[in-house]
């Protein structure tokens, strides 16, 4: 029997104030499952415990060095499904933004959702 692929896509990881996730994360590992931890941003230093620090590095994390890699993911779907890429262009190029942050961590988060999509086929 096949192991089940587990994927869990956090913002941080692990986090402080996460344990219940951080928790789970090290029990299901335990168990032997198949699991990889996606985070979107850099790491999480500060107030780490010991177990915590530990399991950091392991993580695959997409943060600010992602972006060179970001077109070929445009690209790839352009190919194989262009109303993604238009959704993308349009979140992009969006002429006018009332909450800069939120709609900059939207935009993020789509591409980032864009490229972990096209891992997951």
């Amino acid at each position: 029997m096949v192991s089940p692929r587990i994927a869990y896509v956090l913002l941080w990881f692990p986090k402080p104030s996460e344990t219940f996730i951080f928790r789970e994360v090290v029990d299901l590992q335990k168990m032997g499952l198949n699991l990889k931890v996606f985070t979107l941003y850099g790491a999480w230093t500060r107030d780490l415990s010991p177990e915590m620090k530990m399991l950091a590095p392991r993580m695959e994390r997409l943060g600010i060095p992602y972006l060179k890699f970001a077109w070929k993911d445009f690209f790839y779907w352009w190919k194989r499904q262009r109303e993604v890429t238009w959704w993308l262009l349009k979140t992009v190029l969006r002429w006018r933004w009332r909450h800069p942050e939120r709609e900059g961590e939207n935009l993020w988060g789509t591409l980032c959702g864009a490229h972990l999509a096209r891992r997951f086929q």
